[in-house]
């Protein structure tokens, strides 16, 4: 669309089609020669399974599109389904040509038409698969550059919490990576237009999915911050594309710079200085897709098209928490700083080591 469509709006659509019956919008030029009228009678929409506005009808009286905003990403978070995979029908049909090869207007000029002859017809069962994952958290902060833990400072809150540590009165950066993949492209018969007029059809053909390019995370003290700001969300991330095919997409999130008298410096959540010692969590996750929409269709009680699998949506992390929990500490130091476990911290928590005045942690973003 040429300009974005504001939600809550019915979307109705006209397409001609032309004699080789190629589709195309009605402001382009070319032959016409069928004309359809699409339309949606809002009396007919209604949230499907996952929340989402749907309208359940296909027919000539009621079709279309239904504008709907981005899915809330404060609503209470269903589980994760990160990965689906599925048996996909196709039905392949193939034909020969022969070239017919005629004069006309007095023999003076030479015409030629392809024959074609349909050769086979059949199907085929190709299992088919998708992931959409959160492929890491990543954590970092003087104390984790210092020490020169992971890479250049950046530690996983995933794979090795132990280390995202961060003093109190200081800031911590953020690092998400998102990867889509998919054999569905790679796996689909291939069709075919030879030279000589033979082919190969098939349906159905699958489509690429629409990645999103939002993401979310939140600090302890419940700030979600997101790409789009949706829902009244905190618009602090930013979005990379680290590789993008039709088979695998890999975004990276991380904090939108800051500005000091004009000059760019990395964005941090900072943690307040009477923060108390302890272990804090965060959650990340990811917003719900449908992955390739060419999947096996079912029909709900009302006559709903579904798809099989479900959405995918990838979560990492409980739900969080303001009040710490106490630091895994195995022992002290000839100056009395606590020895941390650091095996013992869980997946997706961080730890503060400073002061030990307040009861709760706020977080600053800039």
């Amino acid at each position: 669309m040429k300009k974005q469509v504001p939600r809550n709006t019915l979307v109705n659509a006209k397409v001609d089609v032309n004699f080789d019956r190629q589709a195309y919008e009605s402001d382009h030029i070319g032959f016409v020669n069928n004309t359809a009228v699409t339309k949606v009678k809002s009396g007919t929409l209604y949230r499907d399974p996952w929340g989402a506005i749907t309208n359940p009808t296909n027919n000539t009286d009621n079709t279309g599109a239904y504008v709907d905003g981005p899915m809330n990403p404060k609503r209470q978070l269903e589980k994760a389904n990160p990965s689906n995979s599925w048996t996909q029908k196709y039905n392949i049909h193939s034909w020969t040509a022969k070239k017919i090869t005629y004069k006309g207007m007095n023999n003076s000029k030479t015409y030629s038409f392809y024959r074609y002859t349909p050769k086979s017809t059949y199907s085929r069962s190709i299992y088919q698969w998708e992931e959409y994952r959160i492929k890491d958290v990543l954590f970092k902060s003087k104390e984790t550059t210092e020490n020169g833990w992971g890479d250049n400072g950046w530690v996983s809150l995933i794979k090795d919490p132990g280390h995202a540590q961060v003093q109190a009165g200081y800031g911590y950066q953020i690092k998400m990576i998102v990867e889509y993949t998919t054999n569905a492209f790679s796996s689909e018969p291939a069709e075919a237009r030879n030279k000589d007029g033979s082919g190969t059809f098939v349906r159905p053909e699958n489509v690429l999915p629409n990645i999103s390019r939002d993401a979310y995370f939140q600090t302890p003290d419940g700030k979600i911050l997101s790409v789009s700001g949706t829902h009244s969300t905190n618009p602090r991330l930013k979005t990379r594309i680290v590789r993008e095919t039709k088979e695998q997409v890999t975004l990276e999130y991380t904090l939108r710079d800051s500005y000091t008298m004009g000059i760019p410096t990395p964005g941090r959540i900072y943690v307040s200085e009477d923060t108390p010692d302890g272990m804090y969590k965060v959650r990340a996750w990811t917003p719900t897709i449908n992955g390739v929409p060419t999947k096996n269709k079912t029909y709900d009680s009302k006559g709903l098209v579904l798809y099989e699998p479900e959405p995918l949506i990838d979560i990492q992390g409980g739900p969080v928490s303001n009040k710490p929990e106490p630091l895994p500490v195995s022992g002290y130091d000839e100056n009395g700083n606590p020895i941390i476990d650091t095996r013992k911290v869980p997946p997706m928590h961080f730890l503060v080591i400073g002061s030990n005045k307040d009861d709760l942690v706020d977080s600053v973003v800039q």
